[in-house]
């Protein structure tokens, strides 16, 4: 029997239950994630596994960040077709975590200009959401099963719903921009991006990448010039 996927955003809440289950698989799946890939992360394994509980559980529930987790299960005929917040976590507890995403946003207009990287200009405040994509992680047992393509496809559908209640909100149609960055040699990633609609912008350092990825505290205060401030990050964008 083979497995079956399903891409869950991790809970910021669960109706009354603990986030302390989830929150400690999360734990164990980013450190053995840091041991297998460190460079698709910006923490460091060290420092990352003397966090206590209570700043993963701040990293869960902030608002600004989604956490993307695609599950493998055992195929099973008599799935449940709705997917209930008390079954996603059940997916969650019970699964086996296969890769990672992380979604930061809605960015600010400000925010998302980088004048140096060669940019287009995002549309006006209020024509549009604008993400920050980062930290795509796939276990090296699932590579090959479409697991990054699974996490990408959600994120675009996450970024275009939450588009969706946004405008409803504001009585306005937004579209939606999505924004990651990849190494330039790491062309197999750039093709994949591609094939979703994903165009290459810009050029971003690493301190910038780090900076719009949400990891401004790793950047060194005095950084080397060579390391971090060297243009070699394909940013790529999709608006949708």
């Amino acid at each position: 029997m083979g497995n079956m996927y399903d891409t869950i955003r991790l809970p910021k809440d669960t109706d009354g239950m603990t986030l302390n289950a989830p929150a400690t698989k999360f734990r164990a799946f980013k450190l053995h994630a840091l041991k297998v890939a460190p460079a698709a992360f910006p923490a460091e394994f060290d420092s990352e596994s003397r966090l206590p509980q209570s700043t993963r559980l701040s990293r869960i529930t902030e608002p600004s960040t989604t956490i993307l987790i695609c599950v493998a299960t055992a195929k099973d005929k008599d799935k449940e077709p709705p997917m209930s917040v008390d079954r996603q976590l059940r997916i969650l507890l019970d699964g086996e975590w296969t890769g990672t995403f992380t979604m930061i946003g809605p960015v600010s207009r400000n925010d998302y200009i980088w004048p140096k990287s060669g940019q287009p200009e995002p549309g006006p405040e209020g024509s549009e959401t604008r993400w920050q994509l980062t930290s795509l992680f796939t276990l090296p047992a699932y590579r090959g099963h479409g697991i990054a393509k699974r996490l990408t496809e959600a994120a675009i559908k996450f970024g275009k719903l939450a588009s969706d209640e946004m405008g409803r909100a504001s009585g306005r149609d937004l579209r939606t921009r999505i924004r990651l960055v990849v190494h330039l040699d790491n062309t197999g990633v750039v093709k994949m991006y591609e094939k979703f609609g994903f165009v290459d912008s810009a050029r971003m350092t690493v301190a910038e990448a780090r900076i719009a990825n949400g990891a401004a505290d790793v950047v060194p205060r005095y950084a080397d010039p060579k390391k971090w401030h060297t243009r070699f990050g394909v940013a790529m964008d999709i608006l949708v």
